[in-house]
């Protein structure tokens, strides 16, 4: 029996849970509740316990919905999980409606909206330096959601900052790359392309690294 071919679209969502699938882990470990220090003044006391009991309150709940709207990407239901997502970066702010942002980001991605999608992902860009925990995850995406809307000029841009971001030791850095080599070849800028191609071979071994050297030398004939 002949197997089936994967769509595109699956193809695509698999590339970025490679880059997800440790922040993903993260969430689940890491959403604890809000710790708000209680002033030691004795006539402002009731107040101070009353205002950390509420912030409180209001970082489980916060908590809760985003666990809730993971769960509902998890399982594939993503206009239930826009809905929370959005719900919780409208009202909340601060760290959980950066991190809801990002994902709802993440859901417009996997429907191939991509407009909607790079629009959260620079949106959650902006607040990165305070909450930098999907920083390297959000370029990467950006970058093939440009390459979606078949835009390689900044999808080449976009994966190249990402170069310049990761650290060459590590096991992304080969990746991002190459994949930035294959988009400036597309806009026809053999010069980048051939210097992206380098680099994934220089950084890596095996396949990647021979698709990596082969790729250059092609450029260059």
């Amino acid at each position: 029996m002949a197997k089936r071919r994967r769509a595109k679209k699956h193809i695509k969502e698999d590339q970025l849970v490679t880059w997800t699938v440790e922040l993903s882990r993260w969430a689940q470990e890491h959403f604890v509740p809000i710790v708000v220090g209680v002033g030691a003044f004795v006539v402002v006391i009731g107040a101070v316990i009353f205002t950390a009991n509420s912030r409180q309150d209001a970082g489980k709940q916060a908590e809760r919905q985003l666990s809730s709207a993971m769960s509902l990407l998890d399982r594939g239901d993503l206009k239930a999980a826009q809905t929370t997502l959005a719900q919780l970066a409208n009202r909340v702010g601060g760290r959980y409606g950066t991190i809801a942002t990002y994902f709802q980001a993440e859901a417009n991605y996997r429907q191939a909206n991509y407009s909607d999608a790079i629009k959260g992902y620079n949106a959650y860009l902006k607040e990165s330096s305070k909450f930098p925990m999907f920083r390297s995850a959000a370029l990467f995406a950006r970058a093939l959601c440009y390459e979606g809307a078949q835009d390689y000029a900044k999808a080449a841009s976009a994966m190249a900052d990402l170069v310049g971001e990761l650290d060459p030791a590590d096991p992304r850095y080969a990746d991002a790359a190459y994949r930035a080599g294959e988009f400036f070849a597309k806009t026809g800028d053999t010069a980048s392309a051939e210097k992206y191609y380098r680099l994934a071979a220089g950084t890596t071994s095996g396949q990647l690294a021979e698709r990596a050297r082969v790729a250059a030398d092609l450029i260059k004939r």
